[in-house]
C-alpha cells in the first residue's frame, strides 16, 4: 500500500487537472498529485523528453527500461514493458536488459548508450570512455536528453519505491499514447 495518497482528478486542484487530463490515470500520477509543484513539473518535464527532442523514442524506451530493471523498480517496469510493446520493441531486446549488454540484439549505440546508462546509476559523472562514443554519435542535443531521461527515471524509480506505488491490476496503454513522439 502506498504511503500517500492517491489524489483522483475531480480531487486535484483546478490548475492541475487539464495537465492530469493528458496523462493515463496511473497510480504514479495520482501519488505525485500530493504536490501541485512536483506533479506539474515532472509530468511536463516527462512530456518533453517523451514527445519532443530528436533522440529516438525507442532508445529513449530502452534507456527507461534499464534503469527500472537496474533499479529493481516493479512498477517503472510492469508500465514501461507496455510503452515498449505499443513501440514495438522486440521483447527479447526487453528481456535482454535484464542481463548483459554483450547481448548482440542491441545495436552498438543501443549498448554505448546502455552503458552510460549504467555508470550514471553508480556514479554522478560518466568516465569518459563510456561518454565518448555516445557523444560521437548523438548531437550535443541528443547527447542531453540522454542523460536527462536518464536522471528523470531514476529520480521516478527512487519515488516509486520509496513510496511504495502499487502496480495497477490492468495493463492501461494497449495503443501508443498521444503524448509519444512519433
Amino acid at each position: 500500500m502506498a504511503l500517500v495518497p492517491y489524489v483522483e482528478l475531480p480531487d486535484m486542484p483546478p490548475s492541475v487537472q487539464p495537465l492530469m487530463q493528458q496523462v493515463p490515470p496511473l497510480n504514479i500520477f495520482k501519488a505525485l498529485a500530493n504536490s501541485e509543484a512536483v506533479v506539474t513539473g515532472l509530468v511536463e518535464l516527462g512530456g518533453a523528453l517523451r514527445a519532443t527532442g530528436t533522440l529516438d523514442t525507442r532508445l529513449k524506451e530502452l534507456i527507461i527500461l534499464r534503469v527500472g530493471f537496474q533499479s529493481q523498480a516493479t512498477y517503472e517496469v510492469f508500465q514501461h514493458r507496455q510503452v515498449a510493446r505499443v513501440l514495438e520493441i522486440a521483447p527479447e531486446k526487453v528481456e535482454a536488459l535484464q542481463g548483459s549488454l554483450d547481448a548482440e540484439i542491441f545495436s552498438p549505440l543501443e549498448r554505448d548508450v546502455l552503458r552510460l546508462t549504467d555508470a550514471l546509476l553508480e556514479n554522478v559523472k560518466a568516465p569518459p570512455e563510456l561518454l565518448a562514443p555516445v557523444a560521437e554519435a548523438l548531437t550535443p542535443g541528443q547527447l542531453v536528453e540522454v542523460l536527462t531521461v536518464i536522471g528523470v527515471y531514476m529520480l521516478t524509480c527512487r519515488v516509486l519505491e520509496t513510496l511504495e506505488i502499487d502496480v495497477e491490476d490492468d495493463e492501461i496503454m494497449t495503443t501508443r499514447p498521444t503524448f509519444f513522439a512519433s
